[in-house]
């Protein structure tokens, strides 16, 4: 019996001390909790700016290309040339745009002349359309004769 109690004062003291152990932990001062949590914010900061800047610069990016595309769009209505040129003809810059352009429309540009000739040759004339003829004629009107 005695053996009993001993094992369980023994039992009970080795309960103790573990307790007394994990109690014994380390303990943080305000101060320093509040150091902890200042700087957990400003690392969390950071990463959420460089998000947020990586983001900015990938719509950016988007954007000038966007506006590139108009840009080389407008040109080409501008000499007259095929739109689908707009998804061939890529630049960084205007200038560098206009360069292109040039190139195409000097090496290009002769058999658009000779295209317009040949149209003219055909002897088709435009009924309705503005400068075709001195007075305008409506082709409904004149099918029916009124």
């Amino acid at each position: 019996m005695e053996e009993m109690t001993k094992n369980q004062n023994g039992n009970a003291t080795e309960q103790t001390t573990t307790e007394e152990t994990a109690n014994e932990g380390k303990l943080f001062t305000q101060d320093e909790v509040n150091a902890f949590i200042q700087s957990r914010i400003a690392r969390m900061k950071t990463q959420v700016q460089k998000e947020h800047e990586a983001e900015y610069a990938a719509k950016l990016e988007e954007l000038n290309a966007r506006e590139m595309k108009l840009l080389v769009k407008e040109k080409l209505t501008e000499k007259s040339m095929p739109l689908e040129l707009a998804d061939i003809i890529t630049g960084a810059t205007a200038e560098e745009i206009d360069a292109k352009l040039e190139k195409l429309s000097s090496i290009y540009g002769n058999n658009k002349k000779e295209e317009k000739a040949v149209q003219n040759t055909t002897g088709f004339v435009a009924v309705g359309v503005p400068g075709s003829s001195s007075e305008p004629v409506d082709a409904v009107r004149k099918a029916f004769g009124l």
